[in-house]
């Protein structure tokens, strides 16, 4: 495993949290790498610090779905919320997006 260096970026994960750190500061001597959310982690990851957070290696497609699985149904109630102020061309667009969707994954409309 490659030893964490400054810049580097870790995926940070928690209750209802994730976001992006970056390494900011790497102890040679306590082997202790800080990050720029002031999490102290060791270069396997483990999270010194003691807080419920858990570090783990960038990976930029696991932050992209946890970053739409956290804003996925404030999406849709804000389509819900305007959809009398759109124009009836952006409805039938949505809804036939919505539509091709639901057929693509083989979800049953309730």
């Amino acid at each position: 495993m490659k030893k964490l260096q400054i810049d580097d970026p870790v995926l940070v994960i928690g209750p209802a949290h994730h976001e992006k750190a970056k390494v900011i500061k790497v102890d040679k001597k306590t082997g202790v790498v800080t990050l720029d959310n002031n999490m102290q982690i060791t270069h396997d990851y483990n999270n010194i610090s003691k807080t419920q957070m858990k570090a783990e290696p960038w990976d930029e497609d696991k932050f992209e779905y946890l970053r739409a699985h956290a804003l996925f149904e404030s999406n849709i109630r804000t389509f819900l919320r305007y959809r009398d102020q759109l124009p009836a061309e952006a409805i039938i667009t949505i809804n036939n997006k919505l539509e091709k969707w639901l057929n693509k994954y083989n979800i049953k409309r309730i």
